[in-house]
């Protein structure tokens, strides 16, 4: 056994040994005993989470991958592999090539319409004579969007889950052999499609409805006498889904508690408030869990085409005509799972997606509209007649949920598209355009009353709970729950909705059968609904509206107006500069051209008109030859005290006695005339004949002290080809340039730069003569 060597504490100021004796090995072997215990329970707890996500999964996933995960469990134990199930990338290539690639199912055939005769078990009966039955039905391949979601997905999911566990050792399935085969199976069926005349319309543009269209679907339903309540639950969801752009488990799964009244500021003009319907979405198809998603609809400019209408009529028959019972608000158990679009489902009362589409189709077919699709139609056709009439791609996806946004936008902001609400409901997009002249017209209390009249009671306690705090015996409430106070609220309105676009659609459909309720037999009823009519076939729009109509045509105007007075006056000053610009470059090349015309001459002027410093300076320039500079082919000058050169009396003369010595001495300015830019207004001497003068020019530099000139590399370095600021220079600089050129190339073979100028000068060749026989080609040093 091994032991721990004894150890010495300090007590006080005597140290104390002890000895601890420690069983390393039995240390080691409990600590194996635990860590197995963890895993084995971290393991069970993993199984068991993963287990409560496929119970939470939503009822459509678990349909669809159901197949997909059986033929993959059949595929594994037929093959013997020795992983058993585990998912990997070549395996699940394998399983589509063996088991999916060549599944075929049947070809769907058109859907009816339920128009026929049916038997009592609801299938259509039709006897067909032997010559005329149908062949075989036609066998096709499973699609790529099939085989994604009904196969590959499901075994993506499962790598998860047994990646999770630590179970699959293998990397993430979905790699670049398993994209490269579905984007080679998608590539397959277009060709496919195109090879076999598919129509080409299918999910396109005009897959769908157009806007006439949907007004005849509308209009059509309100001549339907049978089937009442069933034909008004399904206008109602076909008016939804198109003016909320939603997907149809959208209103399948909607609730009361769903459902509330939002008010929009600004939409009739600055400071006003306009009420609309808000739809609040927490299950969905790609809603996150805990995430919520808002849609709103305003009420529609037309009636027949207006959804809230739709809802208040439903409403009406469902509790007066159908007699539902009166949501209990006292307790949220008791309403809270009511469907805003109820079916004969057991569960929660809902309405199964068969029993929508069938009642959708059939919608379609009395207003004669074909379309690939069936409730996701309105979804597509309500976005395209938005995006027609130039509302953004934003709006767009905001209204139709394709972009999710943050939990601020969700917790604390609406983020409702309110431009694609004001044109999906027949106005402008333009802020402040909305005006619904109907809506003015206020119904009476006593009318009013008749609708529903336990909203009024049920409001009433809850302002009794909200001010007072009384208690459901006392008047009030017991719990006053938000949900609840904001639907009743809706109903509220929908009153009013109900009454007001009632008037307009009695007047179009006299023999709809809902109007035999009391409330249109009423003596008030007859002068509310003439008000209404009155109210709604004004064309005239409001004061501000109009005003509003015609500021962006006057804003457009002066807009084109100032544009055009702008470009004209741009016009004539860049033409007044032109010219200007040509003005001043002739003078000034006409100053040159006089500058250089006049000769340098002797003349005496009185030396008290000379700035004597810079005359000293330039005398003695001309007297003594720089430090490193080359031999002088001629004797310097002498120097005088009256007689001075026109360039050194013109710079000298102009500067002021006063400043320009003590200028020259300390900063050492030039005499040499410079123009804005600092560089010489004359770079080149006219001056220079011989190729030593050109070369001094080029590499050092003419003249000394203040009349110094700076050599010809010294300007390319300080300034580029800025120097070179007329078409005069820059062509004596080109042409100096293959002079000296050639000089560097003679002396970088070998040659002494005093003998290449002494060859240069035995041929009697001036500068320019050198110049144009180098670019024929002729060889200077032939004779050499």
């Amino acid at each position: 056994m091994d032991t721990q060597r004894p150890a010495a504490v300090w007590v006080g100021d005597a140290e104390v040994g002890v000895n601890v004796d420690i069983d390393l090995q039995q240390v080691e072997e409990d600590s194996r005993a635990h860590d197995g215990a963890n895993n084995t329970e971290m393991d069970d707890h993993a199984r068991e989470m993963m287990e409560e996500r496929r119970k939470r999964r939503k009822k459509a996933t678990v349909k669809g991958y159901r197949k997909g995960l059986a033929c993959w469990a059949a595929f594994c134990e037929r093959r013997h592999f020795t992983d058993k199930d585990l998912v990997h990338e070549k395996k699940i290539l394998l399983f589509l090539k063996e088991e999916v690639l060549t599944m075929r199912v049947r070809k769907k055939k058109a859907r009816g319409t339920g128009t026929g005769e049916r038997t009592g078990n609801g299938n259509s009966v039709v006897f067909l004579p032997p010559s005329t039955m149908p062949a075989a039905p036609e066998m096709l391949p499973l699609t790529p969007e099939t085989i994604e979601a009904g196969y590959v997905s499901p075994l993506v999911d499962l790598w998860t889950a047994q990646s999770s566990l630590g179970s699959n050792p293998y990397p993430h399935p979905r790699g670049a052999l398993l994209r490269a085969q579905m984007k080679s199976l998608k590539q397959d069926k277009v060709q496919q499609a195109r090879e076999g005349f598919a129509d080409r319309a299918v999910g396109k543009l005009n897959d769908g409805y157009t806007a006439a269209e949907y007004s005849r679907l509308c209009s059509l339903m309100f001549d339907q006498k049978d089937k009442l309540g069933i034909w008004l639950r399904t206008r109602l969801d076909i008016q939804l889904l198109h003016a909320g752009v939603l997907r149809s488990e959208s209103n399948r799964l909607a609730e009361f508690a769903d459902i509330s009244m939002y008010q929009l500021g600004g939409e009739e003009g600055q400071g006003s408030w306009t009420p609309c319907m808000i739809l609040t979405i927490t299950d969905g198809k790609t809603l996150e869990a805990g995430k919520a998603d808002y849609t709103g609809i305003l009420r529609h400019k037309d009636p027949v085409l207006c959804p809230l209408a739709s809802l208040a009529l439903y409403l009406l028959w469902r509790f007066d005509i159908d007699h539902e019972p009166i949501p209990d608000f006292s307790r949220r158990s008791s309403w809270y799972r009511s469907r805003l679009i109820p079916g004969m489902q057991e569960e929660a009362n809902s309405l199964s997606y068969e029993t929508q589409a069938l009642w959708i189709r059939r919608a379609f077919a009395m207003a004669n509209i074909h379309s690939s699709k069936v409730t996701h139609t309105m979804r597509g056709a309500a976005a395209r007649m938005a995006d027609s009439q130039g509302v953004p791609e934003d709006q767009l996806r905001r209204a139709g949920h394709w972009e999710r946004g943050s939990s601020m936008l969700t917790a604390y902001l609406s983020g409702l598209p309110r431009e694609f609400m004001r044109v999906i409901a027949g106005f402008s997009g333009t802020l402040g355009h909305y005006h619904l002249r109907r809506a003015a017209v206020k119904p009476p209390k006593a009318l009013k009353g008749h609708i529903w009249p336990w909203v009024d009671s049920w409001l009433e306690r809850y302002e009794a709970c909200i001010v007072s705090g009384r208690s459901f015996a006392d008047g009030g409430l017991d719990s006053c729950d938000l949900a609840g106070k904001a639907f009743l609220e809706l109903l509220d309105w929908l009153r009013d909705i109900l009454l007001q676009d009632a008037a307009v659609l009695q007047h179009r459909f006299p023999l709809f059968p809902l109007w035999r309720h009391p409330v249109f037999s009423r003596p008030a009823w007859r002068s509310f609904a003439d008000d209404v009519l009155v109210a709604h076939n004004t064309a005239e729009e409001p004061m501000n509206v109009r005003i509003r109509n015609v500021l962006p045509d006057l804003e457009e105007t002066v807009r084109s107006t100032r544009e055009a007075v702008l470009s004209r006056v741009d016009l004539q000053s860049s033409q007044v500069n032109r010219t200007l610009e040509e003005g001043f470059a002739r003078v000034n090349d006409g100053l040159n051209a006089l500058r250089m015309s006049i000769p340098e001459q002797l003349f005496t002027v009185p030396r008290s008109v000379i700035n004597q410093d810079a005359l000293a300076s330039y005398l003695a320039g001309q007297t003594a030859a720089p430090s490193g500079s080359m031999p002088q082919t001629q004797p310097p000058a002498t120097p005088v005290t009256d007689v001075v050169s026109t360039a050194a009396v013109t710079t000298a003369a102009a500067v002021p006695p006063s400043s320009a010595s003590s200028a020259a001495a300390a900063s050492g300015s030039s005499l040499v005339p410079l123009t804005a830019g600092g560089w010489p207004v004359q770079p080149y001497d006219p001056s220079v004949t011989t190729v030593e003068d050109a070369w001094r020019e080029w590499h050092v530099g003419l003249g000394a002290g203040a009349a110094k000139r700076d050599s010809i590399l010294a300007l390319e370095e300080k300034f580029g080809c800025l120097w070179r600021y007329e078409q005069r220079i820059r062509q004596c600089h080109s042409r100096r340039k293959k002079v000296i050129r050639m000089i560097e190339q003679r002396v970088g073979q070998g040659h002494a730069l005093q003998d290449v100028f002494a060859d240069l000068n035995a041929t009697r060749k001036s500068l320019d003569r050198m110049r144009k026989d180098l670019e024929k080609g002729v060889n200077l040093f032939s004779n050499v």
